[in-house]
């Protein structure tokens, strides 16, 4: 469903996109499965409104819908490679 562009090696996920792409794909997946159009907007929240960290943490959505989201979109993290510390305890994350 998420294209990536021509030339591309990596992956992409939904949180790579812009959130009109967003909401675009998301509504086109919400209609793939059956689901009323609203939840369309209801998911692009918990993305850019009301972040959450994982699927599970939407809880205004039902449960079959979190675990579909789950298994269709991953929500990657950052995560720090290296902690540097300076003298006078200032870090940075990099």
């Amino acid at each position: 469903m998420i294209a990536p562009p021509p030339g591309f090696t990596g992956t992409i996920t939904i949180l790579d996109l812009a959130p009109d792409e967003a909401i675009a794909a998301l509504a086109e997946w919400v209609q793939a499965q059956g689901l009323p159009a609203y939840r369309a907007a209801q998911i692009h929240r918990r993305l850019w409104v009301a972040p959450i960290a994982a699927w599970d943490a939407a809880t205004d959505l039902p449960l079959a819908l979190r675990s579909a989201l789950a298994d269709a979109f991953a929500l990657p993290r950052l995560a720090a490679d290296t902690v540097q510390q300076s003298s006078d305890g200032t870090r940075k994350y990099l």
